[in-house]
C-alpha cells in the first residue's frame, strides 16, 4: 500500500510495520505449536507402546500361572470349567 492510500485509510506507517510484525510472530507461533503437537503425539505414542507390552507381559504371566494351576490340578480345573459352562448355561436359556 502506498504512502497515499495509507494516510486515506488512516494507517500508519508504523500501525503497518506493527501489522506485519504480529503477523510474523502468529507464523512464528504456529510453528512452534506444530512442533509441540507433534511431540505430544509422539510421546502419546510411545506412552500406549509401553502400556501395551506391559498389558501383554502381565495377560503371559497370568496365562502362565493359569496353566500351571491347571496340569497341578486337572479335576478341579475340570468341574470348574463344568460349573461355570453350566451357569452360562442357565443364563443364556432364559
Amino acid at each position: 500500500m502506498d504512502t497515499m492510500a495509507r494516510k486515506m485509510a488512516g494507517i500508519s506507517s508504523d500501525d503497518q510495520r506493527n501489522k506485519e510484525s504480529n503477523e510474523c510472530e502468529i507464523s512464528r507461533e504456529i510453528v512452534r505449536l506444530k512442533a509441540d503437537l507433534a511431540e505430544l503425539v509422539q510421546t502419546a505414542g510411545n506412552i500406549a507402546r509401553a502400556g501395551a507390552a506391559d498389558v501383554q507381559n502381565a495377560a503371559t504371566e497370568r496365562t502362565d500361572h493359569l496353566r500351571d494351576a491347571i496340569k497341578s490340578n486337572p479335576m478341579q480345573a475340570t468341574l470348574v470349567g463344568a460349573g461355570i459352562g453350566f451357569i452360562f448355561g442357565l443364563i443364556l436359556s432364559r
